[in-house]
């Protein structure tokens, strides 16, 4: 994807595996869109096989009891014309990262989560 800013036929994803490939949708198409809260809610895959693993932030000075940590700045990096090497794409800032995967439930955060079905 060049923009992530949601589903376009004109910006497919590119690389991440299987799932992109056989679906044609990634969660992090809509990284990029800011939200009617005025937050960014962006998306990295934790699902590996049938397990949905957690982000360690502890190794970035959470503590291990803790749902997430505020302050990180993330850089986004996407494989370059879907294969490697990475590349930066973006970066988030002042960030909050979550420890588990949140769900958006009946609320999606923007149109164009709701439009392209993205859940997380």
């Amino acid at each position: 994807m060049k923009y992530y800013a949601g589903r376009t036929e004109k910006d497919p994803p590119l690389g991440g595996g299987g799932f992109p490939r056989t679906e044609g949708y990634c969660g992090e198409e809509c990284n990029f869109i800011p939200c009617e809260d005025g937050f960014v809610y962006g998306h990295f895959e934790t699902i590996k096989g049938e397990e949905d693993r957690q982000v360690r932030i502890e190794r970035l000075g959470g503590q291990i009891g803790d749902e997430y940590i505020d302050g990180v700045d993330i850089v986004w990096t996407a494989p370059t014309k879907g294969n490697d090497p990475r590349t930066v794409v973006g970066w988030s800032r002042n960030a909050r990262l979550y420890r588990h995967r949140q769900l958006f439930g009946d609320d999606p955060p923007s149109d164009q989560h709701r439009n392209d079905e993205i859940r997380s």
